[in-house]
């Protein structure tokens, strides 16, 4: 499981981050779907960022949609 970051944008809600995990991680143009204050939302990943430490040791991913 790959730990995310995710950044929903839309007209319906305001910005909301939270982390979560995933199986695999999506690619830009993907739709992914998540509950944002109990109402489901599928959105379009914009952008992905890869997070490292300074070791080179993965930290998080986190992914833009809207």
């Amino acid at each position: 499981m790959y730990k995310v970051k995710i950044n929903a944008y839309s007209d319906e809600i305001d910005e909301h981050s939270f982390v979560t995990e995933m199986p695999k991680i999506p690619n830009n143009g993907d739709l992914i779907g998540f509950y944002i204050k109990g109402v489901w939302d599928i959105q379009t990943v914009t952008s992905i960022v890869y997070e490292f430490d300074e070791n080179n040791k993965f930290l998080l991913t986190e992914i833009n949609c809207c």
